[in-house]
């Protein structure tokens, strides 16, 4: 008889925590559709919406063009300096390092929030519209946000599961390559640096809530759901948040997780809320890649 392999106590570990986030979804879900009869959603509060922002297509089009030349800028500002710290190429992302990576997701998202908050305040009257409609502290957004994210990580890491069974196949017919994952994502499993590895973390939980926030649902789904119904204009803005991601092997998930954080903000009107699922669920999808990999070089 051959010897039992021994038990790895970080599956285990996953093993329970996401049974347990399984059953508490299960619980919350049967829980908000006994309360849904009375218009609330089980944490307090009602569903409030969105007033229109009025945006016309030429503001949209000047900020969106504004945010398309800065991100160029940056982006290449960024592959410059790599090129001249390292004297290689991050054209196609070969051989990026962790802290590389960093300095590029900064070149994304400082852009993506300087220029909304720029708009804003250099041109309150077209761009200053206020983003949040309820007054909501932080800790309720916190609540609704964890409430949330309880309900729906199991949705949507069932989506991304699906989704990987399609191009599984789609792959084996030979009608495309196996697509990689995100570079962040396949640095942060590669590890070996402590330092970029924070800096990477750093950036998804807190620039990136704040900053794609801000963008895509503050402004670009404000501007679709004034000329479309609720359903069209998330999906639109969920289909560019997903390809700005640039993971073909994430689209799926990230279309969903898009199309949710818009619900989220039409429903309760205040872009805390969605800031703060997002930051959560990054946080939750970094400690589970994290304890699944067992990040090398990071004890």
């Amino acid at each position: 008889m051959g010897t039992e392999p021994p038990l790895n106590a970080f599956g285990i570990f996953l093993s329970l925590l996401f049974l347990g986030v399984l059953l508490g979804s299960g619980i919350r879900w049967a829980q908000v559709l006994r309360q849904a009869p009375s218009g609330r959603d089980g944490v307090g509060t009602q569903t409030i919406g969105l007033p229109k922002w009025g945006l016309s297509t030429v503001d949209f089009i000047l900020i969106v063009g504004a945010l398309f030349i800065t991100l160029m800028f940056f982006q290449n500002l960024a592959a410059a300096v790599y090129q001249w710290m390292t004297g290689e190429s991050a054209v196609d992302g070969d051989g990026l390092t962790i802290r590389g990576a960093v300095g590029f997701s900064l070149a994304m998202q400082i852009p993506l929030l300087g220029v909304v908050l720029g708009a804003r305040r250099f041109a309150p009257k077209t761009y200053g519209v206020p983003l949040s409609v309820t007054p909501l502290s932080w800790r309720q957004s916190a609540w609704l946000a964890a409430d949330y994210l309880l309900r729906f990580f199991p949705l949507i890491t069932l989506v991304g599961a699906l989704w990987a069974v399609l191009l599984a196949q789609v792959v084996k017919l030979g009608w495309i390559d196996e697509p990689p994952l995100q570079i962040p994502v396949q640095l942060f499993t590669q590890g070996g640096d402590l330092l970029g590895l924070v800096g990477l973390a750093l950036i998804a939980v807190i620039l990136a809530p704040i900053a794609e926030e801000y963008f895509f649902r503050g402004v670009m789904y404000r501007f679709f759901a004034d000329r479309m119904r609720f359903w069209a204009a998330a999906g639109l803005s969920g289909v560019i948040f997903s390809m700005i991601h640039w993971s073909l092997q994430s689209a799926a998930g990230l279309f969903f997780v898009g199309v949710l954080l818009a619900f989220i903000y039409q429903k309760h009107g205040n872009l805390r809320v969605p800031i703060l699922f997002h930051a959560f669920f990054n946080a939750l999808s970094l400690g589970l890649l994290f304890l699944s990999t067992k990040v090398p070089g990071v004890e």
